[in-house]
């Protein structure tokens, strides 16, 4: 689960960027709707529509098994089910 303590960054973009200081992955997916976190890509495009940087390995290098990402949210669906 650290993985979604992940702080996230803004992009460049004029518009939008994180929701307060601090914002981290797990306080985004918490905003996000069941279909909009089932993967990565999913995730990613969620947050590039919010003008913060996609979580990949360039932007966010504390990350480095993005694999285990799709695990966790896989997890965090199965928690929702119960």
């Amino acid at each position: 689960m650290r993985y979604l303590n992940v702080v996230l960054k803004d992009d460049e973009k004029a518009n939008g960027g994180v929701a307060f200081a601090g914002e981290t992955l797990l306080d985004f997916m918490n905003d996000l709707k069941p279909n909009e976190r089932q993967s990565l890509d999913d995730v990613n495009a969620a947050l590039i529509q919010c003008g913060i940087k996609p979580i990949d390995a360039i932007n966010y290098p504390e990350i480095k098994e993005l694999k285990y990402f799709d695990i966790v949210t896989r997890e965090l669906r199965r928690l929702e089910e119960q």
